[in-house]
């Protein structure tokens, strides 16, 4: 996992992925706020990059050749050639999906 209060920016060819093992992902979550002057909270130029990409209020653009998993912001921006490609299991990222819950433990970040 990558987590940034500002700007992610992988540059081309740059590979974000998960471990090699069947089903891990690799999330990049930004906090940045793209709508003060809409500037890219996430950027994945172009070729090599799948995942996850989280950004709740930020601006995500998604160069050429790139294989998601899934992305949530603001506003997204696909370019060509890029696939997204859900897998199973993705709705227990960051949602529960039909059916599930999860609570938070207080006074940490953990769900139970």
């Amino acid at each position: 996992m990558i987590v940034a209060d500002g700007i992610i920016e992988l540059d081309n060819k740059n590979k974000a992925q998960g471990s090699g093992t069947a089903g891990s992902v690799l999330v990049l979550l930004s906090t940045y706020d793209s709508r003060v002057n809409d500037n890219n909270a996430i950027h994945l130029k172009n070729d090599g990059n799948s995942g996850v990409i989280y950004a709740g209020n930020g601006k995500i653009e998604v160069g050429n050749g790139n294989q998601i998993k899934e992305a949530t912001g603001w506003k997204i921006k696909l370019k060509e050639n890029t696939t997204v490609t859900y897998g199973q299991g993705m709705a227990g990222l960051f949602f529960t999906g039909p059916g599930g819950s999860y609570s938070l433990v207080k006074g940490t970040y953990q769900a139970k």
